[in-house]
């Protein structure tokens, strides 16, 4: 012991060396960024939430959902009966025999005028008669397109993000009226964490810098700054700064407690591996 406590140079050759695990890197000097931790909590990113509403006043026939479900984008949420669809699907059967009727009348006028039977103008009154009634068709299936996608007398309701039902505001049998919201889906690939940072540090903070998201489990997410509050918390005194993460691997979740660090300094100085420090 006191031979190594007093020793100016310890030679180990490198059969021990490497028996007893030991690894050498230069030391060298370099810029550093000084890191800050600050409170933090994740909060849900409003941009990709989606509020789901019927197009058409009407019932909800089919409800495939429950409030916490994870649904992917495309999936089938619910469907809405309405009588004004059953409405418009009558009169387009009905259209469809009007240019039917249309047709095989135009069709023999033709015919008949072809052989100098008729005169022009009867066959020229039947061909306007046809147009009529097949733009009188198109315009009925134009309408029944805008409520979106038809499936008999009812309109589906399909997600228009991947993410979770945060709320469900009907059941099987509830009326529901135009825009009005029927649910609410949340997409978590995206999160906003809210930092509470001390207004000396703010100073130094720039929107676009990048920051690390830390878990109670010690997982270590790469962020962005985004936004600094241009008020101060009233309660706290500190300024709220928020980070935008994207949530790979799911790690992150609304109304979670987390830590923001953040370069607040830089220095220059000797560095070497923290897996070399005992």
């Amino acid at each position: 012991i006191l031979s190594l406590t007093f020793a100016q140079e310890v030679q180990v050759n490198s059969q021990i060396q490497k028996k007893i695990g030991i690894k050498t890197i230069p030391a060298k000097y370099q810029e550093v960024s000084v890191y800050q931790t600050y409170p933090a909590v994740v909060n849900e990113d409003p941009t990709l939430s989606f509020s789901v509403s019927s197009s058409v006043d009407g019932i909800v026939e089919s409800l495939y959902v429950k409030q916490g479900d994870f649904v992917k984008k495309g999936q089938i949420l619910l469907t809405v009966y309405s009588p004004k669809i059953a409405d418009i699907q009558a009169n387009i059967e009905m259209a469809k025999v009007k240019v039917s009727t249309a047709k095989q009348v135009l069709d023999r006028e033709e015919i008949l005028y072809k052989e100098e039977v008729i005169p022009y103008v009867r066959y020229y009154n039947a061909k306007i008669e046809y147009e009529k009634a097949l733009g009188e068709l198109n315009a009925l299936k134009k309408m029944l397109n805008s409520y979106g996608e038809i499936k008999g007398n009812s309109v589906v309701l399909r997600s228009k993000t991947t993410g979770f039902v945060a709320d469900i505001k009907v059941v099987k049998g509830s009326p529901v009226n135009i825009g009005e919201q029927i649910m609410l889906i949340h997409s978590h690939e995206r999160l906003w964490v809210v930092a509470q940072v001390p207004f000396k540090d703010v100073e130094r903070l720039k929107v676009g810098q990048t920051v690390f998201v830390i878990t109670l489990t010690g997982k270590k997410i790469k962020g962005t700054l985004s936004y600094i509050n241009h008020e101060i918390d009233p309660k706290t005194r500190r300024n709220d700064v928020r980070v935008v993460v994207e949530n790979v691997g799911n790690f992150l979740k609304p109304n979670l407690f987390v830590s923001v660090e953040i370069p607040v300094s830089s220095m220059r100085g000797l560095v070497i591996p923290s897996s070399a420090v005992f």
